[in-house]
């Protein structure tokens, strides 16, 4: 039971660790690494490791980084686009077409 018990903290701990190896952008093969060591360090089961290292690869490849500036640019702007067919085709428009669900009365939107 004690063992069980310290495998699931341990295994607890690198998961949240896998997210810190994402957000600091160390690399797959150093966090890879960083893992099968600690896995083996602590004589944690294979599933698990297994598991930890899934984890690693699924978390790598949601990051940012897989789409360029480019590509987010033409999303923006098409999204842009599509808000002025909506609202119309000047800023001034735009603004009350976006903000007139919150406008109550004429009172208000003078």
């Amino acid at each position: 039971m004690e063992l069980k018990y310290q495998q699931n903290l341990v295994f607890n701990e690198l998961s949240r660790f896998v997210c810190h190896f994402i957000n600091f952008g160390l690399p797959h093969i150093q966090a890879h690494e960083v893992l099968v060591a600690a896995c083996d360090h602590f004589q944690l089961e294979q599933s698990r490791m297994h598991l930890l290292l899934t984890e690693l690869i699924s978390n790598q490849k949601q990051t940012a980084a897989m789409f360029t500036p480019r590509d987010k640019m033409i999303w923006s702007l098409e999204r842009r686009s599509n808000r002025l067919k909506l609202f119309g085709h000047t800023d001034m428009t735009l603004v009350l077409g976006m903000t007139i669900k919150f406008i109550d009365s004429d009172q208000t939107l003078r």
